[in-house]
């Protein structure tokens, strides 16, 4: 074979690897920019949340969920670890007297923090799961005598279980939905015959709503670098 069969082989090897290298760096560097995109500092939210009472308890037993709202506010800490700020307000109508006593309906309002983690991101969907970790909630109850309204306020610890599921219509812009199950710790004191009844109010939360993301690093993003 001729020197020039070889030195046109060399060149075209090498043409080959100079592509190659150029193609393979530009794929990472756009899945950097895709993941850099991806990560974000958090998320302000409001949602639209229908309540559904369930359990064995007097909030199960007693109550109906009518509607309410909830604000959230979304850090994430490190890579996919957040922490979640909640407050809100839902409103329930008695649909047993015998069970909760003289008034006609309650209205909850709450606060709580979670702690939670996102196994799910990418450029259309983001899946998350949170616990409470602490949180106050309060039932103003409601009772009408003809033409005076009265109250009686019940206090409770939140436990709260939740799973959200965000559809991305851009970078920043989400609608979601969001599941939450609440177990709240009430402090009734009750006859000891019927404590146990008292001692929970359980329901589940089905929510819609929107979020606007911000920032483009976690708080803590280089802790383990």
């Amino acid at each position: 074979m001729s020197l020039t069969f070889h030195i046109k082989n060399s060149c075209l090897i090498f043409t080959l690897l100079f592509f190659t290298s150029v193609f393979s760096q530009s794929e990472n560097e756009s899945n950097q920019e895709i993941k850099h995109d991806l990560k974000k500092l958090g998320f302000g939210s409001i949602e639209y949340v229908q309540p559904i009472t369930t359990g064995d308890n007097f909030f199960g037993l007693g109550m109906k969920g009518k509607s309410g709202f909830n604000v959230k506010a979304q850090f994430f800490l490190y890579e996919h670890f957040f922490i979640q700020g909640n407050w809100g307000v839902s409103y329930f109508s008695v649909k047993d007297k015998s069970v909760v006593g003289n008034y006609d309906k309650t209205t909850l309002s709450y606060q709580y923090i979670s702690l939670g983690y996102e196994f799910l991101s990418s450029s259309k969907i983001r899946m998350g799961l949170s616990l409470s970790v602490f949180g106050e909630s309060r039932f103003k109850n409601h009772s009408f005598t003809n033409t005076r309204e009265a109250f009686q306020f019940d206090d409770g610890n939140v436990r709260s279980y939740e799973v959200y599921f965000d559809y991305m219509i851009n970078s920043e812009f989400a609608i979601y939905v969001n599941y939450g199950y609440r177990n709240d710790k009430m402090k009734i004191q009750v006859p000891s015959e019927i404590q146990s009844l008292f001692n929970n109010a359980s329901f589940h939360n089905i929510s819609i709503g929107v979020k606007l993301y911000f920032g483009q690093s976690n708080v803590f993003p280089d802790i383990l670098n």
